[in-house]
């Protein structure tokens, strides 16, 4: 419970990041908001995963005997602690950040930036390239953050727990790798995809 409560006050704070210059509180800021996510999320499955767990192991308990009494004296703890871990809410501004470089992406080859000089269209690519990278970073790094942290604070005591309840299957794991695979998707998308794309757009 300790280990839960100081993961979900601290595990998204100060990632280590590259410094980009004037920008670098920016993107700071914005990796924080991903790391939170992916902890406090993190933090609120495991605490309704113990309640459920404490819950179903309490009704195959004997009545009246000291593992029943244990068993619900966790699982009203557990209640009491689950209700503060309401999860995390993903940062609208991170999806939004995503969008524009994909919808402006996909725009040229669709013809709606036609009337702009040639010159403008390749400053506008070489800006959406840049977003693309930006945007895979942050995701990225907001992950490796939670992750690391996630490894840090729980991987020990969640293992200790479950190997002393039993047959309880794996302990919960964090959503890191589905941030990570959506960064790969992300920079592919921008730096492979669409300017290939555009390229074949233009020529035809």
């Amino acid at each position: 419970m300790r280990a839960l409560e100081i993961h979900d006050r601290d595990g998204w704070r100060r990632p280590r990041l590259l410094r980009f210059g004037p920008l670098t509180g920016v993107v700071s800021y914005l990796t924080e908001m991903v790391a939170r996510y992916v902890v406090r999320s993190y933090t609120h499955d495991i605490a309704r995963r113990l309640h459920l767990l404490y819950a179903r192991r309490e009704a195959q308990a004997a009545d009246g005997s000291s593992e029943r009494h244990l068993l619900a004296g966790a699982r009203a703890e557990a209640d009491l602690v689950s209700s503060g871990y309401r999860g995390g809410t993903f940062p609208a501004v991170v999806s939004g950040l995503a969008a524009v470089p994909l919808v402006a992406g996909l725009s040229r080859p669709l013809g709606t930036l036609d009337w702009l000089d040639a010159t403008v269209q390749a400053v506008l690519g070489g800006v959406l390239f840049v977003l693309f990278g930006v945007v895979s970073y942050v995701l990225l790094q907001g992950a490796a953050t939670a992750r690391r942290r996630a490894h840090l604070l729980m991987k020990q005591p969640l293992e200790a727990l479950w190997e002393t309840i039993g047959r309880a299957g794996r302990p919960p794991q964090d959503d890191a790798t589905t941030f990570a695979a959506v960064a790969i998707v992300l920079t592919f998308l921008g730096w492979f995809l669409l300017p290939a794309v555009v390229a074949v757009a233009v020529a035809t």
